[in-house]
């Protein structure tokens, strides 16, 4: 994170060089390849090493006066130096693999948004407003491009274009596309100049404005991504005017207004005489109100701070990728008496009237915020304060003196969150800038392991595509993978669709001036020709239903039934690989079947079974436990079991012995009883959760 004196001027991307940042190996001075990028905001300064770093090493980031703010002032100098571990951290296992294609009719232009429309062809925008229309080869890699320049011509000039949607009605013969963009500049926008318009027609050349007036902060904080509903409305991303919802220098000391920092939600079909202008202030008794009834604009989600995309997933959640501020910014202080905008709250009409928390705000607050994926449901309040709406506290608050989600250490003690704070369904950290967000939905790659997944860019920090998996009984997070086989390595990924036909992705990179093709990379195949079985010494006399164990690369067998059947034997055997040969060990203590065992270390456990009978034949049933020891080659009686069982399972799990599942004695039922005996400490059995089914005849897997 850096601290920007200069009110409104944010990192210079273009002074971002390997001669103004840079990472040195100390121990021979040689600088390590890299990217290098900022966040939307200019507010941060991220090396992305393209190589893994060495373990054990010293390396040293630098920073020089090269570098510079976008009013054109230097850096200070800086220099730290850090130790890298012993060994990387795993990053998830996954079968899933994509190959990266480079696609050079997309080389040199500032892509942001891209999306697959109906006719079966690629959409990208630039950040100048121009729309190219790619052809989509049988090997997914693009043809060359129209170019559509119908937004630009219609406003006399570029625009900052940042969303593309196309509408649920559109066809291949009637395109209807959505678009959002804003006044094009890096540094003192100007406000309120956020757009929402439609392009119809075979080449996109019909223009009209539907929604104008959005607000626009004085850098990237625009009217962002753009989607629709299963509701058939459409949804928008607006960002924020500021940092951390009170005016500060870094975003202009531009306030927050009634439409920004939120998810919002359009109703195009009532839009009936486009463009409807939605500006909130300065126009008197004409100001904006998304609160009214029957507002065609309304605050479907607030207090989300920068959003770029968002998506709609099949389970019927909204998920939306959220970038948090870098340090420096100011929250604000609830006032008193509470300001007329108490009146309008998002959740008044569910939680009455708004009474508090009280807060006293923080100026210059002092970490990095976490970035989040929000699940936004319907009239929620995700973080980010807005006085124009009523809201105070910036995410979690600090309610306790414990550590608190998402809370904000500068707080006082006490300081509740807001009442309608909904919390976060992923916490992606600090720096990362997640933005474009897909559901991947095609069936047939890697076994339809990936579908249904929500794939999501990390534009800084990562340069990568993060893979998360919703579940559980709110439809939250419940895992994630990074590292995958070419979602890695990007350079400055923004946006991404997938072509659901094949399973394609395709990556916008603003940094890298492309768009590069992600194809799925089929499994790796085993010939299994090349496998066959081979014969070895076989054991030494007939034998069926044994117990078996492995130990320190030996086969050992104790019982089973020798024929004629149907008395267990007390005999054992070791197999030894090496001399491809068998050797008597010492024999169980009883003729034994169907017993559960299981292996650690140097310690084979038996408990159940079939027992046999001293007259022959056998019993089925048995409490009976043993610990046999291949060193000592002796058996040792542990604690029985709390009832005669066989066919059960058991396994070592840490230093307990678990048994379960099973059949009574003389098999009168299978059951679901589930007991562990501790192996660290005097043994006894204890009960534990059964199983959710009975199950008998069962072999428990042996520990990794």
């Amino acid at each position: 994170t850096v601290k920007l004196p200069n009110v409104g001027y944010g990192v210079d991307v273009s002074s971002l060089t390997s001669a103004s940042v840079k990472l040195i190996r100390t121990s021979d001075g040689s600088e390590v390849p890299a990217n290098r990028n900022t966040s939307g905001g200019g507010d941060i300064i991220v090396l992305q090493p393209t190589v893994l770093l060495a373990t054990n090493s010293n390396y040293r980031f630098e920073v020089s006066e090269e570098l510079k703010d976008l009013s054109g002032a230097p850096f200070l100098a800086y220099s730290t130096t850090f130790k890298t571990g012993t060994e990387g951290t795993s990053e998830g296992s996954t079968s899933i693999a994509f190959e990266k294609v480079t696609l050079p009719s997309t080389a040199d232009q500032s892509w942001t948004s891209v999306m697959m429309g109906p006719d079966g062809k690629l959409y990208a925008a630039t950040l100048f407003g121009e729309i190219h229309r790619f052809p989509v080869n049988a090997d997914g890699t693009l043809g060359t491009a129209q170019a559509i320049n119908s937004l630009q011509n219609a406003e006399g000039g570029a625009r900052m274009l940042m969303g593309l949607a196309f509408d649920p009605s559109s066809t291949a013969d009637n395109l209807k596309l959505w678009t959002t963009h804003s006044f094009l500049a890096e540094n003192n926008g100007p406000d309120w100049t956020g757009k929402i318009t439609r392009l119809s027609g075979p080449n996109l050349e019909t223009v009209q404005d539907y929604v104008v007036g959005l607000p626009r902060s004085i850098r990237d904080h625009l009217t962002n991504g753009v989607t629709f509903g299963p509701d058939g409305a459409m949804y928008v991303n607006q960002g924020s005017n500021s940092a951390m919802g009170a005016p500060d220098s870094a975003w202009g000391n531009r306030p927050e207004r009634l439409l920004t920092a939120a998810v919002l939600r359009v109703d195009v079909n009532k839009i009936t005489s486009p463009p409807l202008d939605v500006k909130t202030e300065d126009r008197g008794p004409a100001n904006y109100n998304p609160f009214e009834s029957g507002a065609p604009v309304t605050v479907y989600g607030s207090g989300v701070r920068n959003a770029w995309d968002l998506a709609w997933h099949s389970n019927g959640q909204l998920y939306v990728p959220t970038n948090g501020s870098a340090a420096g910014g100011n929250t604000p202080s609830s006032p008193n008496p509470l300001p007329t905008s108490c009146n309008n709250r998002i959740d008044s009409s569910t939680n009455g009237a708004y009474t508090g928390p009280s807060v006293t705000g923080i100026t210059d607050v002092k970490y990095t915020q976490d970035d989040f994926l929000f699940r936004v449901v319907k009239g929620g309040y995700y973080g980010h304060p807005n006085s124009a709406r009523c809201e105070w506290v910036m995410n979690g608050g600090d309610p306790t003196t414990d550590t608190d989600p998402a809370e904000v250490t500068q707080y006082q003690d006490g300081t509740q969150p807001d009442r309608n704070w909904r919390g976060s369904a992923f916490n992606f950290r600090n720096n990362k800038s997640p933005n474009g967000i897909i559901e991947y939905k095609n069936a047939a790659a890697f076994d339809g392991a990936l579908k249904g997944k929500l794939l999501v860019v990390r534009y800084s920090a990562g340069d990568d595509i993060i893979v998360l998996t919703p579940g559980g009984s709110n439809l939250d997070i419940t895992d994630s993978i990074t590292g995958v086989d070419g979602m890695t390595g990007f350079v400055d990924p923004l946006d991404l669709t997938e072509d659901s036909s094949t399973g394609n992705i395709y990556v916008t990179e603003l940094g890298g001036q492309r768009i590069s093709l992600l194809r799925p990379k089929a499994p790796a195949t085993t010939d299994f020709t090349q496998i066959n079985w081979s014969s070895i010494a076989s054991y030494p006399t007939d034998l069926g239903e044994a117990q078996g164990a492995a130990v320190e690369g030996k086969l050992y067998v104790f019982g089973g039934y020798p024929p004629p059947c149907c008395t267990p034997t007390t005999k054992a055997h070791v197999y030894d690989p090496t001399a491809n040969s068998w050797s008597r060990i010492a024999d169980l203590p009883i003729g034994l079947t169907h017993a559960g065992n299981a292996v650690e270390g140097k310690n084979i456990y038996f408990a159940g079974g079939f027992e046999a009978l001293s007259g022959g034949g056998r019993k089925i049933g048995s409490t009976k436990v043993y610990k046999y020891n291949v060193d000592t080659n002796a058996y040792t009686a542990m604690p029985n079991l709390p009832a005669k069982r066989a066919g059960g399972g058991l396994v070592v799990r840490g230093r307990e012995l678990h048994y379960f599942s099973g059949m009574t004695e003389d098999a009168v039922a299978d059951v679901g009883d589930h007991w562990a005996l501790s192996l660290a400490v005097r043994p006894e059995l204890v009960a534990k959760a059964a199983p959710p089914n009975t199950r008998a005849h069962l072999r428990a897997p042996d520990p990794l």
